[in-house]
């Protein structure tokens, strides 16, 4: 049976495997496997070089925001805060691990999607849900939801966990975002994977 994290750690632990690891080893494989398919050369395995007409696969992640030296080094991370925060700025670090696996510049450690972002290929939009102490409300993610239907946004990453169910609100927002072809991949809470830590 898999290792299920300790109960004791913090609820937003960057480094529990269960919560990012296995959400993003997901998340990545189904841009990659979306990009592929959409852009594959006939009897090839590499990627096409897109058109000017080629669209981005837009990528949300709800989570705390993005430091302010990530967004001096990806300008083209789009930002937006749904918190009482007066900014997106990450507070305590979540947002900014999150995002430095998925599309961190650097030589020695890339992130696993850093030649799609950087080459426009993937569209990535950080929507902050956690305030600087923390905190979230369903109000922050109806929020962010909504922004993502607004936008035609196709992956949506919700590295996060809650102690109580999504309202019934929160959840017609979920099929909303699927029955538009749309895909919502969840880690599993630092306590789960039992009902409620979704």
């Amino acid at each position: 049976p898999p290792q299920l994290p300790d109960p004791n750690l913090n609820p937003l632990n960057p480094n529990n495997p269960l919560t990012n690891q296995n959400m993003l080893n997901r998340l990545i494989d189904q841009i990659n496997s979306l990009y592929s398919s959409k852009h594959k050369k006939p009897n090839s395995t590499s990627f096409a070089t897109p058109t000017s007409s080629t669209k981005s696969i837009k990528l949300a992640i709800l989570d705390s925001g993005l430091s302010v030296e990530y967004q001096k080094t990806h300008s083209e991370v789009i930002l937006q805060n749904f918190t009482l925060d007066k900014n997106g700025n990450d507070g305590f670090g979540h947002g900014t691990f999150t995002s430095s696996l998925l599309f961190f510049r650097s030589s020695s450690c890339p992130g696993k999607l850093n030649a799609l972002v950087s080459d426009g290929k993937v569209q990535v939009h950080m929507l902050k849900v956690f305030n600087g102490r923390r905190h979230s409300s369903e109000s922050f993610i109806k929020q962010a939801l909504e922004y993502c239907l607004r936008n035609s946004i196709r992956i949506i990453a919700l590295p996060l966990g809650t102690q109580t169910l999504f309202s019934k609100e929160i959840r017609n927002l979920f099929r909303r975002v699927v029955s538009k072809g749309g895909l919502i991949i969840s880690a599993a809470g630092n306590e789960g994977p039992d009902l409620g830590t979704l």
